[in-house]
């Protein structure tokens, strides 16, 4: 670990995942990490901006601007171009290379994630959650929206619109889709039934039956 003075800025940025439940180490290890030098320290500032943004928070439109306001700047690697030397150099035998030596293999289940990996595999298991709770809220809110349509039998309801105040009348599809009319009501229900009655053997069922009856008010 080394003695770099830690960034005011960077607590800042620690603090916040921190305070979100992430494993980010010290303050020093996470300053070190974060400020290191190259590609390296360019990839980790640019996953902690990318981790910042999913989370909602205001951390600049752009990687440049989030850089930008922790001051600091990219720079370019300079190439130093040797100038030939006018002096003749000896010519030097090439030594012989030692032999590589086999790297020790690690021992199955010994391996421990640092925590920047963890740091990165919480943010997936955070991702996989907020997933599913909204899909479990979409089930929730569908399957009511279904129970609104048969109990009002399509005719709706008055519902609070926060943003106008007023009370509007919304509509319900036999698929739990809310619409704000009866137009686009019938439509849903209307592609709804058709897609049944296309892909399954009890909706085929209900298509000749309704095409037999259609046929047989035509002659009556």
């Amino acid at each position: 670990m080394s003695d770099r003075p830690i960034n005011g800025k960077v607590k800042k940025i620690y603090d916040t995942l921190k305070s979100g439940g992430g494993d980010v180490g010290t303050e020093q290890e996470f300053n070190d990490w974060f400020l290191a030098q190259g590609d390296a320290g360019y990839r980790n500032r640019k996953s902690v901006f990318d981790t910042l943004k999913s989370g909602g928070a205001d951390a600049g439109a752009t990687y440049e601007e989030f850089r930008d306001w922790l001051g600091l700047h990219a720079v370019k690697p300079q190439q130093s171009v040797a100038k030939p030397s006018s002096t003749p150099q000896p010519v030097q035998q090439a030594k012989p290379q030692p032999k590589p030596q086999p790297k020790p293999q690690p021992k199955k289940g010994s391996w421990k994630p640092t925590w920047q990996q963890r740091m990165a595999i919480q943010q997936q298991m955070d991702d996989f959650n907020n997933r599913m709770n909204q899909q479990r809220k979409d089930v929730h809110r569908r399957v009511s929206n279904v129970g609104k349509a048969m109990r009002t039998g399509g005719m709706g309801e008055g519902k609070l619109n926060p943003e106008t105040g007023k009370f509007e009348q919304r509509y319900y599809t036999t698929t739990g889709e809310e619409v704000g009319n009866r137009l686009e009501q019938s439509r849903l229900n209307l592609a709804e039934r058709d897609r049944w009655e296309a892909t399954t053997p009890e909706g085929q069922a209900h298509h000749r039956k309704r095409m037999e009856d259609a046929r047989r008010r035509q002659v009556e």
